[in-house]
């Protein structure tokens, strides 16, 4: 049916058109990789909006779905606007670490 999992950061699947998603953060991570990005609204269901309110996403149901796809068009949205940076130092001590973490107190 076309569809495959992947592992891969979107910017690094070459075939990747489009992404159409439903209330999660996977709209944000598209549209920050420069893939254009479509929110879909199912009818029937809670619409919950959960982007930052200055990121404007098109969002289309079923009926309005077609002509969505073909007004289609990336975003221009810098990541460190919406994300800090990572510190790979920082996590690999944390979670690389041979020492046993602390454990709660027992009353």
């Amino acid at each position: 049916a076309g569809l495959e999992p992947t592992t891969q950061p979107f910017s690094e699947i070459p075939d990747l058109r489009a992404l159409v998603y439903a209330a999660s953060s996977l709209g944000l991570e598209a549209a920050l990789s420069g893939v254009p990005t479509i929110r879909f609204v199912c009818q029937g269901k809670i619409a919950l909006d959960i982007l930052p309110a200055d990121v404007h996403i098109p969002a289309a149901d079923a009926d309005g779905f077609e002509q969505a796809i073909s007004d289609l068009k990336t975003l221009d949205l810098r990541q460190e606007l919406y994300f800090a940076p990572v510190s790979t130092e920082f996590w690999k001590r944390t979670l690389l670490s041979d020492s046993t973490p602390p454990q709660p107190a027992q009353n």
